[in-house]
């Protein structure tokens, strides 16, 4: 993922995959909803993610100075937060009470 615009049809349909897999997924109509929804659109430059019991400790993540991670986790299963303390505090900070996320 080298270019600004990775291949999201693949990320998503493997974020769907993934999903499916683990049992999270179990309605047949979701994993079509997340191949066609481009989710990297709800994510903002610079947001915080949440840690998840799988593989992420959580932290900032940044479009601009780390775009490889900020791509990967647009389409991985840890929240990212988009809003902090319903609208007045900084998602970026990690700090506070995350009150919006995709």
């Amino acid at each position: 993922m080298h270019s600004r615009w990775p291949d999201v049809d693949e990320l998503a349909a493997r974020l769907a995959d993934d999903l499916t897999a683990r049992g999270l997924i179990t309605d047949p109509r979701w994993a079509p909803a997340l191949r066609e929804v481009p989710r990297h659109l709800f994510v903002p430059p610079v947001a915080w993610a949440a840690p998840d019991v799988y593989n992420v400790q959580g932290g900032p993540i940044d479009v601009t100075n780390r775009p490889e991670e900020w791509w990967t986790l647009a389409y991985s299963d840890p929240a990212i937060i988009t809003q902090a303390d319903d609208g007045a505090g900084d998602p970026s900070a990690g700090t506070g009470s995350f009150s919006s996320s995709v």
